[in-house]
């Protein structure tokens, strides 16, 4: 009988591969910048009005400061670093998520029969909350891996 062992990708295999993801995650928030800065002058979605120009400085940053954290991730990815940078990615979202249900730049008007108004901003305050929680748990992990030395 035969016994087949599976193999383990070795260190530098697993390393190049998580570097081609911070890169290909760059990439997308580079793409969704452009998307997102466009939205208005292409008048899609049809449920977006001018207030979008409000919320868009801090999705601009949120997006700005993810395609930063993952680019530098390429060169330099301890624990503690990453947890970090992901605390901090992640309060910036939080803030994206307050000034969304603040500036609420949606209007739902001609879908009528459906509340979608009442269902984003449900779903908007559920990700305030889930955000905060990761913001801290973040933290946390970031504090534990710096005193660990990872």
């Amino acid at each position: 009988m035969q016994t087949v062992t599976p193999t383990v990708p070795t260190r530098p295999a697993r390393t190049a591969a998580r570097r081609f993801g911070y890169l290909m995650a760059a990439a997308v928030n580079g793409v969704m910048l452009y998307v997102f800065n466009n939205l208005l002058e292409w008048g899609f979605p049809d449920f977006l009005t001018e207030d979008f120009a409000k919320l868009l400085p801090i999705v601009n940053l949120s997006l700005v400061a993810s395609i930063a954290v993952n680019l530098t991730y390429t060169a330099f990815d301890p624990k503690w670093y990453h947890s970090a940078t992901q605390a901090l990615v992640a309060f910036i979202g939080l803030g994206v998520a307050v000034r969304t249900l603040q500036v609420f730049p949606f209007d739902f008007a001609s879908y009528r029969g459906f509340p979608w108004e009442t269902l984003v901003r449900v779903v908007v305050t559920i990700t305030i909350v889930a955000t905060g929680i990761a913001t801290v748990a973040e933290t946390i992990k970031a504090i534990a891996a710096f005193v660990k030395g990872d």
